[in-house]
């Protein structure tokens, strides 16, 4: 039984013009999870995943330790499941 759930991430550091998003989406889809990632006005990066457990780990940790760039912060919150997304989009 697969552990379904859905995280907003806000990227902060030097996460912009550096090939956050391309990264970010080439990770997601390779741990199957589906939602977005965009940049935001104030030179930060959101992303929204949502998909297994294990998956989002998996991610996560690969964000930390591989992404590029340079990441200072990352803010994880839960967010609710959205049954409509079918895939991982980079939104411009």
């Amino acid at each position: 039984m697969s552990n379904k759930m859905a995280k907003k991430i806000i990227i902060r550091g030097i996460v912009q013009g550096v090939g956050m998003r391309h990264f970010v989406s080439v990770q997601a889809r390779k741990n199957s999870l589906l939602g977005y990632v965009r940049n935001i006005s104030n030179g930060q990066v959101e992303c929204l995943i949502q998909g297994d457990e294990t998956n989002i780990k998996a991610f996560l940790k690969t964000l930390r330790t591989q992404a590029p760039g340079q990441i200072d912060d990352l803010d994880i919150e839960d967010t609710n499941l959205n049954q409509k997304l079918e895939s991982f989009s980079i939104k411009f």
